[in-house]
């Protein structure tokens, strides 16, 4: 990893801490408020589900969620780590058929049943 690399991952896990939401409790009013913004981004989407993921060093956090329970996974678990690996956005219209995803627990039923 280049020193570049390096700062620039010390530099998202310090904005990560910022944040100072990885360790709340599920009753605490900031994670009701961040549930509501699930609730209204899944309305909007016209879908079931809606998720605020962060990323530490090891695991993907979920801390909301609106439509699954939230979860921690590790990052390699991860559907949202392929997308940030590529830099780019995609489009998968049905995650079972794709070979980066198919086997996920996100996908395979293990953690949720994501298409």
């Amino acid at each position: 990893m280049t020193a570049v690399a390096t700062d620039a991952q010390n530099e998202r896990l310090a904005a990560v801490a910022a944040y100072e939401v990885l360790d709340l409790d599920r009753t605490d009013p900031v994670i009701a408020d961040l549930e509501s913004v699930c609730e209204l981004a899944a309305t909007m989407a016209g879908v079931s589900t809606a998720v605020i993921n962060l990323f530490d060093d090891r695991l993907q956090h979920q801390v909301a969620a609106f439509g699954v329970d939230p979860r921690p996974c590790r990052a390699d678990e991860s559907m949202c780590q392929t997308t940030l690996a590529g830099g780019r956005d995609i489009c998968v219209p049905d995650a079972r058929a794709d070979l980066r995803f198919a086997k996920s627990p996100w996908v395979d039923g293990r953690f949720g049943k994501i298409r």
